[in-house]
């Protein structure tokens, strides 16, 4: 029988992501932009100071497609959400609140 007393990494990390994700608060004017319609990007962008030109840097997208998510015209795939959320250091849950 395995000696389930030790956590490997993978399972300290996880648990870390978890609780971290549960104790994650929306900041009152992230929450006002994505009330007034602003994509959940658009929202945490600027809250977090960030030109659309950096983000796109950052999550390594291209500026024109993360403009058209940003302004809600197309949705993100799963995997964009992922990078997005990253860069902006946000739970991505946080990035699909309108969806």
């Amino acid at each position: 029988m395995p000696d389930r007393s030790r956590l490997d990494i993978a399972d300290i990390a996880a648990a870390e992501s978890a609780r971290n994700e549960s104790d994650f608060t929306i900041p009152a004017e992230v929450m006002d932009a994505m009330l007034t319609g602003k994509a959940p990007v658009a929202a945490w962008r600027e809250y977090r100071g960030m030109t659309l030109a950096a983000l796109s840097v950052k999550a390594g997208l291209n500026r024109s497609h993360l403009s058209r998510i940003a302004k809600g015209r197309t949705k993100p795939q799963p995997a964009t959400i992922a990078r997005l959320a990253a860069a902006l250091a946000v739970p991505e849950w946080a990035m699909t609140i309108d969806q």
